[in-house]
């Protein structure tokens, strides 16, 4: 299979959630640094953590960048 976005999107990476001090939701994907989203919800902090996910990987695809596996 080649190592394309679908491919490290299927990865079953570990997500943190946790509440910051103002009661919002943060979501943080542990494997790969920075990559971070917040929301009102759980359910808007882990749509939003997919999304910023597609995005870091969508840079290091392009940048040539070693993508770390779970």
């Amino acid at each position: 299979m080649p190592r394309d976005l679908s491919y490290y999107m299927q990865l079953p990476y570990a997500t943190l959630l946790r509440r910051d001090e103002d009661g919002d939701f943060v979501a943080t994907v542990q494997e790969l640094p920075g990559c971070v989203a917040h929301g009102e919800s759980e359910a808007k902090a882990l749509k939003a953590i997919k999304k910023m996910q597609v995005l870091w990987f969508e840079e290091c695809l392009e940048s040539g960048q070693l993508i770390p596996e779970p």
